[in-house]
C-alpha cells in the first residue's frame, strides 16, 4: 500500500545531524520450556524496549515500547522476533505508534518474524497514526515453518478525527512478503504511488491488513 505527494509539493529533504535522528533495533527470541514459553535473548537498542506482564499464562506475552514517544523524518526502527520450536508468543505496543509531520526526510521501518515449526506467534500492535505531511516506509518480511501459526493484524490512521486533524499529504509506503517453509505465499509491493489531496483524503481515515494482493491508495 503506497500514498504519496507529487515531488513538485515535496521540500527538499533537510539535512540531519545523526545525533537527532533516533535509530534502534530491537531482537526478542523466545523458546519453550517446561514452564511455558520464554524469552531467550533480548538484545534492545535505541529507543526501542519490550517488557513482559506477569500472566500465568503459557504463552508469553511482551510489550513493545518506543521511548521516543514516535517516529519522525529520518528515523530507523528494525524489529527480529522468532518464536522457536513449540513456543506461544503474543506482541503488542504499549500505545499506538505515532508517525510525526515530516521535513521532507522519509523515516524506515523494518519487521522480521520468524515461526518455527509448533509454534505460534501473534503481532497485535495498537495502530499507527500518520500526522499530517508524515513520511514513512515500512518493510515486513515473516517466515513460517509448517505446523506453525502466524497472526498479523495492522491499522493504520489517517489523522485523528477526534482532534480535527486530517492527513492531506504525506507519504505512507508499505512492503509486505511471507513464506512457509522457504516458499513465498503473500506479496505486497508498493511500487505504484498516487498524488494525493485533500479532496482524495477526506474519505481515507484508516486502513487494516491488506488482503493476500498488491494494491495502491
Amino acid at each position: 500500500m503506497s500514498v504519496n505527494v507529487s515531488p513538485s509539493e515535496v521540500a527538499a529533504p533537510a539535512t540531519l545531524p545523526a545525533s537527532i535522528r533516533a535509530s534502534g533495533a530491537l531482537k526478542l527470541v523466545v523458546v519453550h520450556t517446561d514452564s511455558g514459553s520464554a524469552a531467550e535473548d533480548i538484545a534492545e537498542g535505541g529507543p526501542l524496549r519490550v517488557r513482559f506482564p506477569r500472566i500465568r499464562d503459557e504463552r508469553l506475552e511482551a510489550i513493545l515500547i518506543n521511548t521516543a514517544g514516535g517516529i519522525v523524518g529520518g528515523d530507523r526502527l528494525e524489529f527480529r522476533i522468532e518464536a522457536r520450536e513449540d513456543a506461544s508468543l503474543g506482541i503488542t505496543s504499549q500505545a499506538a505508534e505515532k508517525i510525526y509531520r515530516s521535513n521532507g526526510l522519509t523515516s524506515r521501518i523494518s519487521v522480521s518474524r520468524k515461526a518455527e515449526a509448533g509454534s505460534e506467534l501473534f503481532w497485535l500492535p495498537q495502530e499507527t497514526i500518520l500526522f499530517d505531511h508524515a513520511r514513512v516506509e515500512r518493510a515486513i518480511e515473516a517466515e513460517v515453518s509448517s505446523g506453525a501459526s502466524l497472526a498479523i493484524c495492522e491499522a493504520v490512521v489517517f489523522g485523528r478525527d477526534a482532534m480535527g486533524e486530517k492527513v492531506t499529504r504525506g507519504l505512507w509506503r508499505d512492503r509486505w512478503r511471507i513464506r512457509r517453509d522457504g516458499k513465498l505465499i503473500l506479496r505486497i509491493l508498493a511500487e505504484d504511488s498516487i498524488t494525493l489531496r485533500s479532496a482524495v483524503l477526506s474519505a481515507l481515515e484508516a486502513a487494516g491488513t491488506p488482503p493476500p494482493r498488491a494494491y495502491s491508495l
